[in-house]
């Protein structure tokens, strides 16, 4: 399948058909906007949501859906605030691990410790400040020992 544009009564539509775009018609916004959005819905084996509204959706889909909207824009630098937070089990795991085949550099905010275990860098922020700033063994393991020394269960 492969999208392409034609001109319609002085407007540019998108359509579904087995060839691109012609090389002589201008680039149309709408059919790599149409086209990237079918390819990011396919990765996370979502295209039946592509007429959907959101209303239908779940919490956690409409989160789902608003991840993959950034993931789609093809950013340089993805930031992440809590990203795995009302998802579920399968839904975090295949969220996780299409994160770490992404390019981009990825900067994870968490308290998801489990998480930050792959990543090449942890740092530990406590009132707007650096504490620590290391591996992600030596941060979490001093960050695990500050915890159970401070924080009365």
């Amino acid at each position: 399948m492969k999208w392409y544009c034609k001109k319609v009564k002085n407007k540019w539509c998108i359509f579904l058909e087995q060839k691109y775009c012609k090389t002589d018609e201008p680039v149309c916004y709408g059919c790599a906007f149409k086209k990237k959005t079918a390819l990011t819905l396919q990765k996370f084996d979502k295209t039946n949501w592509i007429n959907l509204s959101t209303s239908t959706l779940s919490q956690g889909q409409r989160q789902l859906l608003c991840i993959m909207s950034v993931f789609a824009m093809d950013p340089e630098i993805i930031i992440l605030d809590e990203v795995f937070s009302g998802l579920d089990l399968p839904t975090t795991k295949a969220l996780d691990t299409y994160i770490k085949t992404l390019p981009q550099m990825i900067i994870h905010i968490t308290h998801s410790l489990s998480s930050l275990e792959k990543c090449n860098r942890v740092i530990w922020l406590d009132h707007g400040k650096v504490l620590l700033d290391g591996s992600p063994k030596s941060v979490l393991q001093e960050y695990s020992k500050h915890m159970q020394r401070n924080v009365n269960l």
